[in-house]
């Protein structure tokens, strides 16, 4: 066996060992994120989320809420005008009536 032999089959021993080491750990990183994923398991990105979720419902009811009490106000505010405009008319009328009282 020469020294060109015994240098290639070191390298292919040390090629070979790298890549079993690499799948190895491969093939372990993939049973340990398997039980970290595992149903059942709750970690803290999922408890922010689920937090994240309720305060985005509460958020959603609070603004359904406000824009409910802003139709209410605006059709009140908006009765409102046609009461004033209605007394306003009125207002002319009387005020129409009485000149013609005094003119006469």
């Amino acid at each position: 066996m020469s020294k060109t032999e015994l240098t290639l089959m070191l390298v292919s021993a040390v090629v070979v060992a790298i890549i079993f080491g690499w799948m190895l750990r491969w093939i372990y990183d993939r049973v340990t994120h398997a039980a970290h994923n595992a149903p059942g398991k709750s970690t803290a990105q999922d408890a922010q989320l689920k937090e994240a979720i309720a305060a985005q419902h509460r958020a959603e009811a609070a603004e359904a809420a406000l824009n409910s009490e802003l139709r209410q106000q605006q059709a009140e505010t908006e009765a409102l005008r046609d009461g004033l405009r209605g007394a306003r008319q009125r207002q002319m009328d009387l005020e129409a009536e009485l000149e013609e009282i005094r003119n006469a």
